[in-house]
């Protein structure tokens, strides 16, 4: 008679540790949650490791995981603005970094500049298992997004938020449709407040940034994956800055 060997498992440590925290967590972040930016910031700091979530219009947006489609064009988009910010004095870039931008809007864009004295600043602020951590508070001058198409909620909500806040600018990356879509903060006469009015770019596809001189985007280059293309039409830009 053969003998019958079992299938289970078990856990290992670290699958085990994150089902405690899971269990420990008394308020659970899921999509479509409505809340307020602290309440949603204090339950955040309860996920476990690798947990993504971001806080838009009031309500809460779960992650998917992110797939290499994102990976690589995300990673460019960091490569572009660590550059520029490099060779920069007063501008610092960042990637994937809580930004708390409103009383209901707490999102992680791909990429941001922030200028010294801008818009946002660092905050330190202590969780409740007593470690400081630092966010950025407020709104960055540039903020990029990749999104899968058009419909997703860069397009919507989370621009609205970004416009609402006073980002000056903001660059959507949109991989269905092979775009790229620039806008800038601007005033609107007729409504007497500032709102986003979209860029275009030049005749060989290269868009160029107003509120940072020789921040240029070679969108072409971009969307085929070419980096190299991309940085060296950054080079261009910032010797024209200089020149």
């Amino acid at each position: 008679m053969s003998s019958v060997h079992s299938t289970d498992h078990a856990a290992s440590p670290a699958d085990a540790e994150t089902a405690r925290r899971l269990e420990r967590v008394s308020f659970p972040l899921k999509s479509g949650d409505h809340l307020t930016q602290e309440e949603f910031h204090r339950r955040y700091e309860e996920t476990p490791p690798g947990f993504r979530a971001e806080l838009i219009g009031g309500i809460v947006y779960v992650s998917s995981p992110v797939s290499a489609n994102h990976g690589k064009p995300d990673n460019t988009i960091s490569t572009w603005l660590g550059v520029f910010a490099a060779r920069t004095a007063g501008v610092d870039a960042y990637t994937n970094t809580t930004v708390i931008l409103l009383h209901d809007g707490e999102p992680q864009p791909d990429g941001c500049l922030v200028v010294e004295g801008g818009g946002a600043e660092l905050v330190e602020q202590k969780t409740r298992h007593g470690r400081n951590k630092l966010y950025l508070k407020g709104a960055p001058e540039l903020v990029v997004e990749v999104a899968i198409s058009s419909a997703d909620i860069d397009s919507f909500e989370k621009k609205d938020d970004y416009e609402k806040a006073g980002v000056k600018e903001y660059v959507l990356v949109l991989l269905e449709e092979h775009e790229v879509r620039w806008w800038r903060n601007s005033l609107d006469e007729e409504q007497e407040e500032r709102s986003f009015s979209e860029i275009e770019p030049d005749g060989v596809g290269i868009y160029h940034s107003i509120q940072f001189p020789g921040l240029w985007l070679n969108s072409k280059a971009f969307l085929d994956g070419d980096a190299a293309g991309v940085l060296a039409t950054l080079e261009q830009g910032l010797k024209a800055r200089n020149d």
